[in-house]
């Protein structure tokens, strides 16, 4: 299955505190040459403390043994991609180019 064109400017939020995450590149994490050769990108929470990470085909992820959890981050009903966080907008989007599909995210509570 191709994949569906991505939003180029879209990053995604952390799914369980808000903060910002980062385009992991090879350098970055040993195990990504996979995904990089299939175009597939992985963004990693850029808090220290945080072991959550967004894999474009699985959605949100916390590294085994990580605390926190999160909950599975929703698909788009029409591509049937997965969500990411934008939590200036309280909002998980569709990362699709051209798709306007939003749901409510639960902002954490503190």
């Amino acid at each position: 299955m191709k994949p569906y064109p991505r939003k180029s400017n879209l990053v995604p939020d952390c799914d369980v505190h808000g903060s910002r995450m980062k385009k992991w590149t090879a350098s970055t994490h040993n195990s990504l040459e996979e995904a990089q050769a299939r175009d597939v990108e992985v963004w990693g929470c850029e808090t220290s403390s945080c072991d959550r990470y967004f894999y474009e085909n699985v959605g949100y992820q916390t590294f085994k043994g990580a605390v926190g959890t999160g909950e599975p981050s929703p698909t788009c009903e029409r591509h049937g991609t997965r969500m990411v966080v934008q939590s200036c907008l309280s909002q998980y989007v569709c990362p699709v180019d051209g798709c306007e599909e939003q749901r409510q995210w639960p902002a954490p509570k503190g």
